[in-house]
């Protein structure tokens, strides 16, 4: 035995089992916080306002109907500043999950979009924007959005004046008197 004893021997046998039981657990419920995981599929999009590319902003698709009597899970993307996106349900640009959304546009946290988002499209309760993931076909979700009542950005405002300035977008902080500093 290679000067190992046997309780030795015996307990890597129990570790490699304990290890065994974790890798099958894991690759059977996806190691998550225990919620199980419906299918995704590949989904990608593209925002337009005017017929051109719209970006950056951010899109939820929030479900319409429900799965076993249960609210199903949102998914989202981040639109790039060429108006296109890649869904992620369970991880970053993972897929989204089959089924009808409502589609809700906002702003990034990382940059401005090129001009306001209108309000309509902020909520679920609001936005006319649809869209349907199938399990049997590419998805492609086009958004054209029309220009209307901004939401986030007040024209005048000096935090809205101060991020359209080239020091704002060049990383200078914002002054709360207005302007960058």
């Amino acid at each position: 035995m290679c000067g190992k004893s046997q309780a030795g021997v015996a307990g890597w046998s129990m570790v490699r089992g304990g290890l065994a039981v974790a890798v099958v657990c894991c690759a059977g419920w996806g190691c998550s916080n225990g919620e199980k995981q419906e299918p995704v599929y590949p989904a990608t999009g593209i925002v337009r306002m005017g017929g051109k590319p719209f970006g950056p902003c951010n899109l939820t698709l929030v479900p319409v109907d429900k799965l076993d009597g249960v609210i199903r899970r949102s998914v989202a993307g981040t639109v790039d500043k060429d108006g296109k996106v890649t869904f992620g349900s369970y991880g970053v640009n993972d897929g989204a999950i089959a089924g009808d959304y409502k589609v809700i546009v906002r702003s990034s946290m990382s940059a401005p979009p090129p001009s306001p988002i209108p309000t309509k499209y902020g909520s679920e309760n609001t936005t006319p924007l649809t869209a349907s993931i199938t399990a049997d076909r590419p998805n492609e979700v086009v958004v054209e959005l029309q220009a209307g009542k901004a939401t986030g950005s007040v024209p005048g405002n000096a935090f809205t004046e101060a991020t359209k300035t080239e020091a704002f977008r060049a990383g200078a902080p914002i002054s709360t008197t207005g302007g960058t500093e």
